[in-house]
């Protein structure tokens, strides 16, 4: 039987388990133990690193997970946290490397994550991207479900902004209403597929394609004249939720830290 034994810990501001998109925006430490510190020799001839770390936080394990945009996943399936034996890896940028400590970018570890092992990734770039491309070609929506799962507000309207060629207030506003049905969809435990999803606008033509683009609902109607506060209205098969921009909101919206209550309200209506 193999016993893990820490060669380092993680240190950074996430002090609880949070969503692993979320604490991978932090810059998080390595501090290498000392008798393990010569195995750091050449480590920055590598732009980034793969770190298997102890998920010591989690005391779950979830053999299956249900993915926000429809749909169950087992655990070997996919990244989540909850695995059998509390192991993490993930690769991320090496910013720097001071006697034995490590500055990285992209670590989703918690603060005092006991760390197993350091390597370089064992693939080439084009590999990578490959790899990344064929799992865009089966499931298209897999980056933006990725950035719903960890409520990633600036990803998100970059890509809708790609899509639509121009990112302005109203695709911001679009953007937010998605991320906004999809956390109160996930609250009430409501169950859809894009298939099933339609979507009802009384907006502007921006505000309702960054809605469709986040959610991936079809528009079946649009009054993109509408004189008169916003209104959206996401039809999923067990319910209706209302959206309507609140009259005080604020005239700017920052890019990274973005709250769409403070933009939007939702009334939850039974079909």
């Amino acid at each position: 039987m193999t016993t893990l034994i820490p060669i380092g810990y993680v240190h950074n501001a996430c002090n609880y388990q949070d969503k692993p998109g979320l604490i991978k925006q932090e810059i998080s430490t390595i501090e290498i133990e000392e008798n393990y510190a010569e195995g750091l020799i050449n480590i920055l001839e590598h732009e980034c690193i793969t770190v298997v770390f102890g998920l010591d936080l989690i005391d779950e394990v979830h053999l299956t997970e249900n993915r926000r945009a429809g749909g169950k996943w087992g655990i070997f399936a996919c990244r989540s946290q909850y695995r059998p034996n509390h192991i993490g890896v993930t690769n991320c940028k090496l910013l720097s490397c001071e006697g034995r400590i490590l500055t990285v970018q992209g670590l989703d570890a918690c603060n005092l994550s006991p760390v197993y092992d350091l390597k370089c990734p064992d693939t080439s770039e084009q590999e990578l991207l490959k790899i990344h491309n064929n799992i865009l070609l089966k499931n298209p929506r897999h980056d933006i479900d990725y950035c719903l799962r960890n409520d990633l507000f600036y990803p998100l309207l970059l890509s809708a902004g790609q899509l639509t060629g121009v990112i302005d207030y109203d695709l911001k506003l679009g953007v937010l209403a998605g991320i906004y049905f999809v956390q109160m969809a996930k609250e009430k435990g409501c169950s859809y597929t894009i298939d099933s999803l339609s979507l009802i606008v009384t907006c502007p033509t921006a505000l309702a394609k960054g809605a469709s683009f986040v959610t991936g609902a079809n528009i079946i109607r649009a009054d993109y004249n509408h004189i008169g506060l916003p209104t959206l209205i996401f039809q999923t098969p067990t319910n209706k939720y209302i959206l309507n921009l609140k009259s005080d909101v604020p005239k700017v919206i920052q890019n990274t830290k973005a709250n769409p209550i403070v933009f939007w309200e939702i009334h939850i209506i039974a079909n």
